[in-house]
């Protein structure tokens, strides 16, 4: 343990550091730092405020920014980087936006999702009252079912511009999504399933005067409180991942 910095080379550091702004080592059981630890390996855990780089992670790292070449556990944080990891670039259709890309980037248990979506509805006239589109951020974690196929379980945010170039009122879809991925090759999957919506939306109509989004297929609940709209519907999502 040290006040601000522990620096050690080689496997000097097999047990654990502390320190209050940076661990470095090549070895390590445990590292717990406010803004940076760096190791080539650690055994358990990496805790940081900041950033977590390292070379293999036995364990888990938990860090708004976790680098690593390979996690046996999980790398718990905003943004992932795992070289050996369950990165994966995904095309999609669904019922809210139509046509979706999705980055995610992790490890199979914990995983960071990237998404951006659109849907159009006259696509022989130019301009932004013909095109909504969405961008998002969610994670999700994939469980083995079997050697060819994956239940993907994730939770999404999407930023939702409504026939507009940038909508500035709330119009939030929060998505839970649970999918089955079949692997086809080596690096091509396919996969399918449901999804749960949840739409909250303070947008207004000015030509009819009423509150909600308009993205909603059919609605399972549709209220409106204090100038919030809340729309909940069951969807579908399906799709190639790379």
């Amino acid at each position: 343990a040290a006040g601000l910095f522990n620096l050690t080379t080689g496997r000097e550091g097999r047990s654990s550091q502390l320190a209050g702004l940076m661990n470095a080592t090549g070895h390590a059981k445990m590292q717990v730092a406010g803004l940076i630890n760096v190791a080539g390996t650690v055994e358990a855990v990496q805790v940081v405020g900041l950033v977590n780089i390292a070379g293999e992670v036995k364990g888990v790292q938990i860090g708004l920014l976790n680098v690593a070449d390979t996690v046996g556990g999980a790398s718990i944080g905003l943004l992932s980087l795992v070289n050996r990891g369950y990165n994966r670039i995904e095309i999609a259709a669904g019922d809210a936006l139509w046509a979706n890309l999705g980055l995610k980037l992790g490890t199979r248990r914990f995983y960071n999702i990237f998404h951006g979506g659109l849907r159009w509805y006259d696509a022989s006239v130019a301009g932004d009252e013909e095109l909504t589109w969405g961008v998002g951020y969610g994670f999700g974690t994939a469980a083995r079912l079997s050697p060819r196929t994956l239940l993907n379980l994730e939770l999404l945010a999407i930023h939702v511009n409504e026939r507009s170039r940038w909508t500035h009122e709330l119009n939030l879809l929060n998505q839970f999504r649970m999918t089955l991925d079949f692997r086809l090759g080596r690096t091509l999957s396919l996969f399918a399933g449901g999804t749960f919506n949840v739409m909250v939306s303070r947008l207004l109509d000015p030509d009819t005067g009423e509150i909600g989004s308009g993205i909603a297929p059919y609605h399972w609940s549709n209220y409106t409180t204090n100038g919030t709209n809340v729309q909940t519907w069951a969807g579908f999502n399906a799709g190639l991942r790379f």
